[in-house]
């Protein structure tokens, strides 16, 4: 059997642009992203940090 295709009168009315989901959809520029791993990078050390120091003092 082969495909079926849907016959539809009317053409689909083509996406709104919506400002909010542009930007969301756009990369950040390379200095933002890079400040951003940065701080994710150091937010992690320290997280497994503590967990490393809470595991030696237990």
């Amino acid at each position: 059997m082969g495909q079926a295709m849907i016959i539809h009168p009317h053409q689909p009315e083509p996406p709104q642009a919506d400002p909010q989901l542009q930007m969301l959809a756009t990369p950040p520029p390379p200095r933002e992203r890079l400040e951003f791993y940065r701080r994710e990078i150091f937010n992690e050390t320290g997280n497994l940090s503590s967990r490393t120091n809470a595991y030696l003092t237990a």
